[in-house]
């Protein structure tokens, strides 16, 4: 028997808000918000990456060689995860 859970977690399970990642980008590139938005929230690789297409080490690299950031995997993992909120919108 095959069992399934679905879900959607952003902004139906927590809250969540781009706007940080964007913030906590600006620090460790030289480019505007708009620009990091456009490099890596809006991307297709985005989406890629939210559909398990690509991993994880493949969306950083392909976000930090078009933005130019002086940060490594590491630390642009805990960047992308700041956007979540700590408490969930459920209970």
């Amino acid at each position: 028997m095959i069992k399934t859970f679905i879900f959607d977690l952003g902004n139906v399970i927590v809250s969540f808000n781009h706007g940080k990642i964007v913030e906590k980008l600006q620090c460790v590139c030289e480019r505007t918000g708009d620009e990091i938005f456009a490099g890596a929230i809006s991307s297709n690789f985005v989406k890629d990456y939210n559909l398990g297409k690509i991993t994880s080490e493949e969306f950083f690299n392909f976000v930090s060689g078009g933005l130019e950031l002086k940060t490594d995997f590491r630390d642009f993992s805990q960047i992308w995860n700041c956007t979540f909120a700590p408490e969930p919108i459920i209970s």
